[in-house]
């Protein structure tokens, strides 16, 4: 009988990843003609992770914060421990966002502009500068320019 904690990577590994994070990456790469490589998804690298005791895995540090306090990684982190950047092992985790407040406020600042003159008549309100709703707004209008006719009419 395997240890909870590798019934639980295997659970995640063969659900979560295998059903749910490959299929959505492939799907998405391919419908846009990209190949895409996910880093350490090979059977060796699995096998050798499988290996390891499971403490190992786990064991995180007394003290600081980020992957290294959690255990998180910790032999990712190791390994490439002198290779990695100053302090960035001290950093908090965090996912990977996109920048939709800094794209409304720069590079689609007109746009956005453009939106609210169009929209309203002037002295009212003008769009939704902020995520989401400006960026749900600019999305909406932008799909509706690009598939209605100027005449509302089909």
């Amino acid at each position: 009988e395997e240890p909870i904690l590798e019934f639980a990577s295997l659970l995640d590994k063969r659900v979560f990843m295998g059903q749910q994070l490959l299929r959505d990456s492939d799907s998405t790469t391919m419908s846009h003609s990209l190949e895409l490589r996910v880093p350490f998804v090979d059977r060796e690298v699995e096998a050798l992770s499988r290996s390891c005791a499971s403490a190992f895995k786990l064991a995180g540090r007394a003290s600081g914060s980020g992957y290294g306090a959690s255990g998180a990684k910790r032999v990712l982190i190791d390994a490439f421990r002198d290779d990695l950047p100053a302090g960035i092992l001290e950093r908090p985790k965090r996912g990977f966002e996109l920048p939709f407040q800094r794209w409304l406020d720069g590079c689609l600042n007109e746009q956005v502009l453009a939106l609210g003159a169009n929209r309203f008549p002037r002295g009212s309100a003008a769009i939704d500068r902020t995520y989401p709703r400006g960026w749900a707004q600019l999305v909406l209008e932008r799909w509706h320019q690009a598939l209605m006719p100027r005449d509302g009419l089909r």
